[in-house]
């Protein structure tokens, strides 16, 4: 017979066994149930948190079983080394939630290479993809868990799409899918994705664009001025600003086959200095100067100046029959209202119109080269010309496709719009190409 001594001890060694056991089970499902907390990692990226706060470790059942087999706590003291770092939240510790612009589903297909090259190998077809907006980077990953660990699987490795100066719009033409809009990187890599709705569609290209500047692109500062007042004096012999006027030169006499025109910004510092001294009622300008040998500061100047007028080219009273008229079904009657409208515009605005859209034609016509057709100049001056002076967000993401596509109509058929003759029964371009 056992010792009343003995049993007692038995009865304490089980207890200490029993709770130390539960102490370790608690432990150990506190700490499995955290690994719930991934399901809701896009809460707190929304709230600016970063991964460093979830735990680095996570013991797997099969620990925990193993625990209970043997009873023992060294299981759990073993480190999850042999885990794949694949499902390591610690890899992103560095990485703040609020790099995150945007996320969700996508379907995307690629259609052109570097340098604008078609994609080879036949056909190229949809895929769906996990896509995530992180500041100027697009990740493509297989699913939502490589979107948190940014760590695909071996072999599976490919690039984020860098949106820098990239052109996004709308797809028109390139799919018969619904809600597909396009993307085209500076190096002209081009993008098809095909978004869950319109409303989701237009979302990803509004982010896009917020995100696609290069740093140090922004307004430039000084005080913004209508074409009729910019300068003094204030236009040229063709009823033109001066700086409008000089842009454009250098333009087509240095930058005619320079590639991407109009898409990459210029330093910044450099076009405030030219700005603010042809504020200053420069009447000449010396193009010489050191300053105007850089075309992308030159065509920067060029955008901000038509940012940046109180009275935006298309006019503030005008902005809503133009989007009205760019939405008329019919296309000739929808070509002949355009022109009606811009004839109306005030005589300065009509002239700079004019010139700007030749100029805008000038440079389509060495897309060639460029790679600017009159599509990625609309993208690049839809939005700066066809606005109101308080432009709103919610102007901006349902104009979006007219505010592009009036500026591409323009500079289409800027011959036939800008035309001398009386509209007197004369056919539009949509009526002689129909006759053919």
């Amino acid at each position: 017979m056992p010792k009343d001594e003995d049993i007692l001890q038995l009865v304490s060694l089980s207890g200490s066994i029993k709770a130390g056991r539960r102490s370790s089970y608690l432990l150990a499902i506190t700490t499995e149930r955290s690994k719930s907390c991934d399901d809701g990692l896009n809460a707190f990226r929304d709230e600016g948190k970063i991964l460093r706060r979830m735990p680095s470790r996570v013991p797997s059942l099969r620990m925990l079983r193993s625990f209970f087999t043997d009873g023992s706590l060294d299981s759990l003291g073993t480190s999850e080394d042999a885990r794949s770092k694949r499902h390591s939240t610690s890899d992103l510790s560095d990485v703040p939630f609020s790099a995150v612009r945007k996320e969700g589903w996508l379907h995307c297909k690629q259609i052109l290479t570097k340098k604008g090259k078609k994609v080879g190998g036949g056909i190229r077809q949809w895929k769906r993809v996990f896509a995530v907006l992180r500041t100027h980077s697009l990740y493509l990953c297989k699913d939502r868990r490589e979107a948190v660990t940014c760590a695909p699987a071996p072999g599976e490795e490919e690039p984020p799409i860098s949106i820098r100066a990239c052109l996004v719009d709308i797809s028109y033409s390139e799919t018969k899918r619904k809600h597909v809009f396009r993307l085209t990187t500076a190096d002209f890599c081009e993008y098809l994705f095909q978004a869950e709705d319109r409303e989701d569609m237009l979302a990803w290209i509004k982010v896009i664009r917020e995100n696609s500047k290069a740093e140090g692109e922004c307004q430039p500062s000084g005080t913004p001025r209508s074409p009729g007042t910019s300068i003094t004096p204030s236009l040229s012999p063709q009823n033109v600003p001066l700086i409008v006027e000089a842009c454009c030169k250098v333009v087509e006499d240095r930058g005619l086959e320079y590639m991407g025109i109009y898409r990459v910004p210029g330093n910044n510092a450099v076009v405030s200095s030219l700005q603010e001294q042809l504020n200053k009622g420069a009447t000449e300008i010396n193009l010489q100067d050191e300053r105007w040998q850089d075309l992308n500061v030159i065509s920067s100047l060029l955008k901000s100046f038509f940012r940046k007028l109180p009275e935006p080219l298309f006019t503030d009273d005008k902005y809503n029959d133009f989007i009205e008229a760019n939405r008329i079904e019919d296309a000739s009657e929808r070509m002949r209202t355009l022109r009606k409208l811009i004839r109306d515009l005030p005589g300065h605005y009509y002239e700079t119109l004019k010139f700007l859209v030749g100029h805008l034609k000038t440079i389509a016509d060495h897309s060639e080269k460029n790679k600017m057709e009159p599509r990625n100049l609309a993208l690049v001056f839809g939005p700066t010309l066809v606005r109101t002076s308080e432009d709103n967000m919610t102007d901006m993401v349902t104009h979006m496709p007219d505010r592009y596509k009036i500026v591409e109509t323009l500079i289409q058929h800027s011959d036939w719009f800008f035309s001398d003759k009386e509209d007197k029964g004369e056919k539009t371009p949509v009526d002689e190409k129909e006759a053919q």
